[in-house]
Parts: C-alpha cells; structure tokens; sequence
C-alpha cells in the first residue's frame, strides 16, 4: 500500500510539473508574431498615457486583478479595441479599434506586447487553449489629468460552453508633471 501511495505521488509529482513547466503554446512564435514597431511614446498624450498605464500595470506593479493568471507575463496580447466609455466591456458597439501596431509599444523592458483583434484572440484560443489578455478602456483627457481603463479577460475557444468568473480591472489616474504623464493612483477596481 505505502509502494502505491508513494508512485502515485511521483506520478502527481511528475504529471503536475510537466503541465506546470510546459510551454506556453499561446505565446508561441506561430501565434505571439507581432513585429517590433516604432513607438514614439513622445508623439501624443495618448500614447504616453497607454505607455505609462501598461509599464505601471504590467511591469512595476502588476496589479490589475487577475494579472497572476497570465501565463506567460513577458508576452502579452492586448485587444485592438478601445472602449469609449468605462466599463462598457459588454457593448460592442461602443468602442474604436487601434489602427496600427504602433498604436502601443511593442516592448517596455523585457516585456513583450502584441495587438490582436478579436477574432485574431479566439483564432489563437481555438488552436491553444483559453488565456488571459489585456484590454485598454476609454482613455480621458482634460487638461495635466487623464484616466484609461485597463483590464484582465479570458479569450475562450469558440466552442467553449465554459464561463470564467476570473479577471478585473481599474481606472489608472495619471497627471501630468513637467511634460510627462505619470501614474498617480486608481478608482474603480472591479473583479468579476
């Protein structure tokens, strides 16, 4: 009995590492294929502000809820969709799409981003399993004081009947000081 107890925790040992230690099929070079464009974070307050807001929740603080559950945390999809207002993750007629992959950086630090739309995300989904994104909100300038959103949501398979009560996200406060927009704290923290 101690014999089969002690292999089935080997063969647990074993199974669970193997699982743990595996690749990230999602973030392979098939799927994670967005080149390395120019990003002028100098050009606009906009992409500053997305600068800002991706190195602050991505990089120093890691602190959008969920965030943990990205797999692979120095390669990250972000949707191309941009909501016009927070909050309005579920109506899909209230939001612009990013036109170009310089609309965010491809890289801050050893953190690598890639812009996908939706069906480019469940296309990937479909082939290697759910993951975790980002998703950027609406984006609010007035003055030296700005907001944007920024969330964690699953992708799916497109035949997934599964629904994950996991992800969240928050309202980044930024303002800016001497030219530059920083991060001065957040509101409206939401988790599902």
């Amino acid at each position: 009995m101690k014999i089969l107890i002690r292999n089935s925790i080997f063969i647990f040992l074993i199974v669970n590492c193997a699982l743990g230690c595996a690749r990230h099929l999602y973030t392979s070079p098939k799927y994670f294929d967005c080149s390395s464009a120019n990003y002028d974070i100098s050009k606009t307050d906009t992409s500053q502000i997305i600068y800002q807001t991706l190195a602050y929740a991505c990089i120093e603080k890691k602190d959008i809820p969920d965030f943990t559950l990205l797999k692979d945390t120095n390669k990250i999809y972000i949707a191309n969709i941009l909501f016009k207002s927070p909050f309005s993750y579920q109506d899909t007629t209230n939001y612009s799409k990013f036109r170009t992959l310089t609309s965010i950086p491809s890289e801050i630090g050893h953190v690598f981003f890639c812009l996908k739309s939706f069906s480019e995300l469940r296309h990937i989904a479909d082939k290697a399993g759910r993951f975790v994104y980002i998703q950027l909100g609406h984006i609010t300038i007035n003055n030296d004081e700005a907001s944007i959103g920024i969330s964690t949501n699953w992708m799916l398979p497109g035949k997934s009947k599964r629904l994950m009560l996991s992800g969240g996200g928050y309202i980044a406060k930024l303002k800016k000081i001497d030219g530059k927009w920083t991060i001065t704290g957040k509101s409206n923290d939401w988790v599902s």
